[in-house]
């Protein structure tokens, strides 16, 4: 059998995992050209329909089990497989669970044949000891694995903590259905790589949806996710190379050191951010909220080079504590609606090469591509904000259309790059009744300004100031942020020791201002905020994010 390491032991994922490799780190040269992240395989190994050993049927019938072949046995509904080989699982288990617990060079197939499991207690698939583990989903069948809400854990243990469980890497493969509910915490989660490569699969889950710990790919299947935090993580690099992705519902839609998105489509629904990439998720709440802005985090990126990506976001569409970077695909988002995010966020450089990208938002934090870009960009602020479900669209000289997008939010700004955009060339953007006609003079072109009112603020998290924040009320060019002295001053306000009043005296409560989330925030100097975030559902949290 041919080793699935071989798929993703990826130059580029491995490389974005490792900091110390110099030239696979995604970053900025000095001259602002986008340095090489590293050659990224993505042919998988077409294996299916293949047997590791000696195949063994499992049949089960409700708390009855009954094993034909070796390597496998069953006590009190738990079924323990200790050698490697190809396990067909059939019929209804309800209340038990597979557990691996073989060589750890043993490779293991579970071939799901219309099988349904539950276990109230534990993980219902445990991938407790053993080489990888390929779950396979036979042809026209429907599968699920469902697990309890609590879980009788070895006394200090925190894992597992999925309803699917692995150790080593996990492999998604098959062209049936899965279905799996996590209602303990995660949905599918592999402490090493996870692979999905086809099958339909629909997750929900308490927590994170679909996670691995060095490296989540996808290369085909349709998956659709429900959670309660992240849809889809790792701690490395997530990758999409092909394949239907909805994260339906929620916190942050799919959250990574590295995200490269190379095909597929990708519709995502987030009450925080669309695609976030941060170095070490460990340490976001250390220092994103509210203990002032660090570094750029150089090793961190995101990438989208092909593919359709629609995003609609409560907080950033994209925000990477790193870096920005599209070399082709299409981009559309769709929020915030809140001042203090935008709907595009980066910290280092945001370069686009090629591909199509509509970004509508708010005003107060929007953020354009870098200078050192070589597809030309319209930043527009609107007159007036825009209700949700009003088309954007860009016409030439001629009449031909180059762009267009139909936000499900309001909005008050959109940046806008595709490849018709030419330098000196002259556009007719149109939102609803309002058209404003533009000429491209540089790479980065900005037409209106920000309302008054919507100057940058608390924005929760890392990001948002670096470049491509082009202008304040005043009409002035930043250069990263501006001054304080060097702000304009807000029209219709008096400032005041201690507190700011209104014009006709009555004062301003910031509680009462627009976009007041639910939650305990305070603004630092740096004009970040200091929260406990509401996940979906109302369950107050400070985030944890220590977790593989």
């Amino acid at each position: 059998m041919r080793n699935y390491r071989k798929y993703l032991l990826l130059a580029g994922s491995l490389c974005a995992l490792a900091a110390s490799v110099s030239g696979c780190q995604a970053r900025e040269a000095a001259d602002n050209k986008v340095q090489e992240t590293g050659s990224i395989e993505t042919e998988p190994l077409k294996n299916s329909g293949e047997e590791t050993g000696n195949l063994t049927t499992i049949f089960c019938d409700q708390t009855a089990v009954s094993i034909n072949g070796n390597g496998a046995s069953e006590s009190d509904g738990i079924i323990t497989i200790t050698e490697g080989g190809t396990y067909r699982l059939e019929g209804i288990l309800t209340e038990g669970r597979i557990v691996v617990d073989a060589a750890k060079e043993d490779a293991i197939i579970l071939e799901l044949n219309g099988f349904e499991i539950t276990s109230s207690d534990l993980s219902a698939i445990y991938g407790k000891k053993s080489g990888e583990i390929r779950l396979r989903l036979m042809d026209g069948t429907v599968n699920q694995v469902t697990d309890g809400e609590e879980y009788a854990l070895e006394e200090g243990e925190d894992e597992p903590d999925a309803a699917i469980f692995t150790k080593k890497d996990l492999i998604i493969e098959g062209n049936g259905a899965l279905e799996v509910t996590g209602n303990y915490n995660d949905g599918i989660r592999s402490k090493d790589n996870l692979y999905i490569l086809s099958g339909e699969i629909t997750v929900t889950a308490k927590e994170d949806g679909i996670k691995g710990k060095d490296s989540l790919v996808v290369d085909g299947g349709t998956i659709t996710v429900h959670a309660g935090d992240d849809g889809m993580k790792s701690k490395g690099a997530v990758i999409v190379n092909d394949g239907i992705i909805q994260v339906a519902e929620s916190y942050e839609g799919i959250e990574a050191q590295t995200i490269d998105i190379n095909g597929g489509s990708l519709d995502i629904t987030s009450t925080d951010d669309g695609l976030n990439a941060v170095e070490d998720t460990s340490k976001t709440e250390e220092t994103g909220n509210g203990k002032g802005r660090t570094a750029i985090q150089e090793n961190a990126y995101i990438r989208i080079s092909g593919g359709t990506i629609h995003i609609n976001a409560s907080a950033d569409g994209v925000d990477s504590n790193g870096h920005f970077y599209v070399d082709g695909g299409e981009l559309y988002i769709s929020g915030p609606t809140s001042s203090r995010d935008g709907a595009l966020d980066y910290d280092g450089n945001g370069i686009i090469t090629g591909g199509v990208v509509i970004a509508a938002g708010s005003s107060g934090m929007a953020q354009t591509f870098s200078d050192g870009s070589e597809q030309n960009s319209i930043l527009v602020y609107f007159e007036n904000t825009q209700e949700a479900g009003t088309e954007i669209t860009v016409v030439d000289a001629s009449g031909n259309l180059i762009a267009s997008y139909t936000p499900v939010k309001e909005y008050s700004s959109a940046v806008i790059s595709a490849p018709g955009l030419e330098t000196e060339g002259t556009y007719k953007i149109t939102a609803g009744e309002e058209t404003k006609e533009v000429t491209i003079t540089t790479v980065l072109t900005t037409s209106g300004s920000r309302a008054a009112g919507t100057m940058p603020g608390g924005h929760r998290g890392q990001g948002g100031m670096g470049e491509g924040r082009p202008e304040m009320n005043g009409g002035f060019e930043m250069e990263g942020r501006p001054e304080m002295e060097d702000r304009p001053e807000m029209k219709g306000r008096t400032e005041m020791e201690g507190k700011t009043e209104m014009n006709d005296g009555s004062e301003m409560n910031p509680e009462n201002m627009p976009d007041n989330r639910e939650s305990e925030s305070s603004q630092n100097q740096e004009g970040q905020s200091t929260e406990k975030d509401q996940r979906p559902g109302g369950r107050e949290m400070g985030r944890e994010r220590n977790k593989g």
